[in-house]
């Protein structure tokens, strides 16, 4: 099932991601690199395994230059499977409709969330200033910001030197539109909720999003003071996740990131990276050359090893005198309706699409060198298709300068399936 490949990749792709920051980045000063890095991480791990990058659709001919279009190109094939006759509630679409179930009730559960926040926003008394609004309400335990929104809790005098702190630590969370990250990786783990990996990033955003909020507030004072301040007002209570709160958790990490001035290898553990992207992109996204080939039938390798000769000829791929299957095209086409017969796992699983066989016909009519070039589809099809390729007939050889050559071709096998 394609969606269950594409989690699986994403799962490759974030965890991956992650244990590079883990290992390398976790911890050190330069934070807003690593802010930008959880973010297009989990964008990153979204969209790779969308991607699909062909390395090598067609195969390289014996002067070793791809092929071109020259290469003879048959008219394309249509098989068509029966009625898909089967049961509504198949495995793979209970599977997608559970998921599905999960993933609204998650979005719901955060869509809710937010309306608490605007609810209490409209319930509270609301001061505009410049670049933000301070909304107050006895309601707010603890100091927090959202978007352009800072809720104060009233048992905190604004002009005192700790309300000063925290206001500079709202503000820099609000400049830094740090509530747009938080709700774009809400919205991932909801819809990516069974991948761990994605709550991983989550908190280690949060955690970045604090340590420079916490830098800059601490930048007109005593850091000593600054983390007595995020000491005095830590609350047990925990605060929605969309929101910037000030009493964030672990308290411990955010003062030893106050403290800690390691610089060490900057350079180096940001530019690992670049290595480790290309890997996750050739494992994930490139698509590997499909060649499954198929030997050539046993009626013709004769006693001089016609195989043989075959293999040592040079193969065009554009000649004056193309080969024909005997009786023309309309023969082709009654002999490939009668052959093919669809793949009975290609139609359980529902799997359609076209696929490219490539053959040789060499100079005395054989059919050989057959193999299926582009993207894999599974259920049979290739099989299929190469199974048909190692029955067909001698074909009227093609020719070039007066003699007979073996010419490479190009026969695309649409399967379908009637609705």
């Amino acid at each position: 099932m394609l969606f269950i490949t594409y989690l699986l990749k994403v799962f490759i792709c974030s965890g991956v991601l992650y244990g590079y920051y883990a290992l390398v980045l976790k911890n050190n000063t330069f934070h807003h690199w690593n802010r930008y890095y959880l973010l297009l991480s989990a964008l990153f791990s979204l969209v790779l395994p969308l991607l699909q990058i062909p390395v090598s659709f067609y195969p390289q001919t014996n002067s070793g230059n791809l092929l071109s279009t020259q290469l003879v190109n048959l008219q394309a094939f249509i098989v068509q499977g029966g009625h898909n006759v089967r049961s509504f509630a198949t495995p793979a679409l209970l599977t997608m409709t559970a998921y599905m179930l999960v993933t609204t009730f998650l979005l719901i559960r955060l869509l809710l969330n937010w309306r608490k926040i605007y609810t209490l926003l409209s319930n509270s008394r609301v001061n505009t200033a410049t670049g933000y609004r301070l909304v107050e309400n006895q309601q707010i335990q603890s100091p927090f910001s959202f978007f352009n929104n800072i809720f104060w809790s009233g048992d905190i005098p604004q002009d005192s030197v700790e309300g000063q702190q925290i206001l500079r630590h709202e503000l820099a969370h609000i400049s830094g539109h740090h509530t747009t990250d938080k709700l774009l990786v809400e919205i991932i783990c909801s819809i990516c909720w069974m991948n761990p990996f994605f709550y991983l990033l989550k908190r280690e955003l949060n955690m970045v999003h604090e340590f420079i909020a916490d830098k800059a507030a601490a930048e007109q004072d005593d850091v000593a003071d600054y983390a007595r301040t995020i000491l005095q007002i830590t609350l047990q209570s925990r605060i929605l996740g969309s929101v910037n709160n000030f009493a964030q958790k672990p308290v411990k990490r955010r003062i030893h990131m106050l403290f800690n001035n390691n610089k060490k290898h900057p350079f180096m553990k940001k530019i690992i990276i670049l290595p480790l992207l290309i890997t996750l992109v050739i494992f994930i996204s490139c698509q590997q050359k499909n060649e499954v080939t198929v030997q050539p039938k046993k009626e013709s390798l004769d006693k001089a090893g016609v195989a043989n000769n075959v293999t040592k000829e040079e193969v065009f791929t554009f000649v004056e005198t193309p080969p024909t299957f005997p009786g023309g095209e309309e023969a082709l086409a009654e002999f490939l309706s009668s052959s093919i017969h669809y793949p009975k796992a290609a139609y359980e699983q529902n799997i359609t699409g076209t696929i490219f066989v490539q053959f040789v016909v060499s100079s005395d009519g054989t059919v050989s060198d057959a193999k299926t070039v582009g993207p894999f589809h599974g259920g049979g099809l290739e099989e299929e298709s190469l199974r048909v390729m190692s029955k067909m007939p001698k074909w009227i050889p093609g020719e070039q300068g007066g003699k007979k050559v073996s010419v490479q071709f190009n026969l695309p096998i649409r399967y379908e399936l009637k609705s």
